[in-house]
């Protein structure tokens, strides 16, 4: 039952490869599934291919309800249920041989089933005519074994990856393979890879995944159309692009007159090119993200995406397994699109590592290729407060505050913190201070000139 699923939610997941895969094993036969309510779905399925459909989850369900059938197989419920149970596209052969495997096994006992029932038939007596019907149904059943055998497919011998083997020799890309951040630090966004950041609130990840985005825009081939896609269904998209802007320009508060004008528009021109946002608030629907997403990479040049935060997807805190399914599902996602991913986990708080405070699933740390955190500086951030007290109750003059406040600049506002990096030879582990620059809005190293990165035009 759950292979069945499995091969149907991943059909839902990635129609056109997936239903392809299918149907070279399966065909028409319908009968391949044992429940009677995937024999319905799988006939959907084959129709709307047929007419040349989209096939989604949305279209689905449609069909089935143009059918008169969707209450017969349980609804949208359970449609969302069979997505919901492939934790990654890239088990579909293993569910279409158990699901084969299966199909095989009853047909066989149908088979001796029915030439029991023959034998009894002719009261054992041995005829040609009984010698013909069992020679009939031999020869379907080696037809049907012809559509493929059960063999584990992914036992090979060594020699079947000779060529990716000389290339991990003499073409293997470096530790500089895939995007640079904003300072130097020995990690890289490669494709086809997710990195989980988690943080505790007010420790900077909101203002280090805008300036992060930036980075990454420099590096997109714009002329090919490549584009950073942020889903942030905490910050209002006009706010962001606001805060963006302000990175870009190294500018805080502008006057309101014709020159600034053309200059922040000329930052959201920049912008435009290079980002698409998902424009909704509040807790999303994970499968409408996930298919926005697979747009925004086969439509639309995603090649970079942010998603701020897990919690804003519907998924329970407690629902550990919904929660590693998703992130698998994000791994999958970036495997097939050779795209890249940062999944935003907010934290528990306590000591350890990033890893080990993350809120949730374990396998929201495992399943992903790197796992940062942002960490931020509590002590300078009360002393700050407490100076500021001292100040309004007149127990320091504003030349000793200023004087104290000189004294913090040199320490540090926010800890970039690497804990994992799935990539050979690469540093695990690492960290880097960061200093807030709060007119530009961006999170820097030490003594780092804070630059414009778009001039305004002559």
């Amino acid at each position: 039952m759950e292979a069945e699923q499995g091969v149907l939610g991943c059909i839902l997941l990635a129609p056109n490869e997936c239903l392809t895969q299918c149907c070279d094993k399966f065909q028409q036969d319908d009968e391949v599934f044992y429940d009677l309510r995937h024999q319905t779905i799988w006939n959907a399925l084959l129709y709307q291919r047929s007419q040349g459909v989209g096939i989604d989850i949305i279209t689905l369900q449609q069909e089935l309800k143009d059918r008169g059938q969707l209450d017969q197989i349980g609804g949208i419920a359970y449609l969302n249920a069979v997505q919901d149970t492939v934790p990654s596209v890239a088990n579909l052969t293993y569910y279409i041989d158990y699901v084969w495997e299966k199909y095989i096994a009853r047909r066989l006992v149908q088979k001796n089933t029915s030439q029991v029932g023959i034998i009894y038939e002719q009261n054992g007596d041995v005829s040609e005519s009984w010698l013909a019907r069992i020679e009939q149904q031999h020869q379907e059943w080696t037809a049907l074994l012809d559509r493929g055998a059960v063999t584990p497919k992914h036992l090979k011998e060594p020699g079947h990856f000779l060529q990716e083997y000389f290339e991990q020799w003499f073409d293997r890309k470096d530790d500089t393979y895939g995007y640079a951040l904003p300072f130097e630090f020995p990690l890289r966004y490669r494709p086809a890879a997710t990195t989980l950041m988690t943080g505790d609130n007010g420790s900077g990840k909101s203002t280090m995944l805008s300036w992060k985005a930036i980075h990454v825009m420099k590096q997109l081939d714009v002329e090919a159309g490549e584009r950073v896609v942020m889903a942030s269904m905490e910050m209002p998209p006009a706010t962001t692009l606001w805060i963006m802007a302000r990175q870009l320009l190294a500018l805080g508060r502008l006057e309101r007159n014709d020159d600034n004008e053309r200059l922040v528009g000329d930052a959201l021109a920049w912008l435009s090119k290079r980002v698409l946002l998902y424009d909704f608030l509040g807790i999303t629907d994970r499968h409408e993200l996930i298919n926005a997403f697979e747009y925004a990479a086969t439509r639309q040049g995603g090649k970079f995406f942010i998603l701020d935060n897990l919690m804003k997807v519907g998924i329970a805190d407690d629902d550990y397994a919904a929660q590693g399914q998703f992130m698998q599902r994000i791994c999958d996602f970036n495997l097939k699109h050779q795209t890249h991913t940062i999944v935003v986990v907010h934290e528990n708080k306590g000591d350890g590592s990033a890893k080990q405070k993350v809120r949730g699933s374990k396998q929201l740390t495992d399943a992903p290729d790197n796992v940062i955190g942002m960490k931020r500086n509590e002590d300078k951030a009360n002393k700050l407060e407490e100076f500021k007290a001292e100040l309004n109750a007149k127990k320091i003059s504003p030349p000793e505050y200023t004087a104290k406040l000189d004294g913090l600049r040199m320490v540090w506002d926010s800890k970039f913190i690497l804990s994992k990096q799935r990539w050979p030879g690469a540093q695990q582990n690492g960290s880097k201070w960061l200093y807030f620059d709060k007119q530009s809005l961006r999170l820097v190293p030490q003594g780092e000139s804070i630059q414009p990165l778009i001039r305004a035009r002559q």
